[in-house]
């Protein structure tokens, strides 16, 4: 079993549905997700990575202190969820 871990955001897997051929399932990583070949990739969620990171650089500007290191929210996508991390895209 393939066990690398890949990570992809809304915007890649709905280019990557519009560039596949027809008859095509997904993007490869989603599709080896659902056949079961990987076990997991990350959806990192592009929004809330500009969100907390405009936080940080408007905390910066008005003198505040701000934190060495924000964790920013991420979702594991697995075989039993793939299909609903796609349809929550809303990006």
């Amino acid at each position: 079993m393939n066990t690398t871990v890949a990570s992809f955001t809304c915007c890649e897997i709905r280019r990557a549905l519009a560039a596949a051929p027809a008859g095509a399932q997904s993007a490869p990583t989603l599709t080896d997700v659902r056949a079961g070949t990987m076990l997991s990739t990350v959806n990192n969620g592009p929004v809330n990575e500009a969100k907390y990171s405009a936080d940080v650089v408007l905390k910066l500007l008005a003198g505040k202190q701000v934190p060495k290191r924000v964790v920013t929210p991420a979702e594991v996508v697995t075989k039993a969820n793939v299909d609903q991390a796609v349809e929550n895209c809303t990006y």
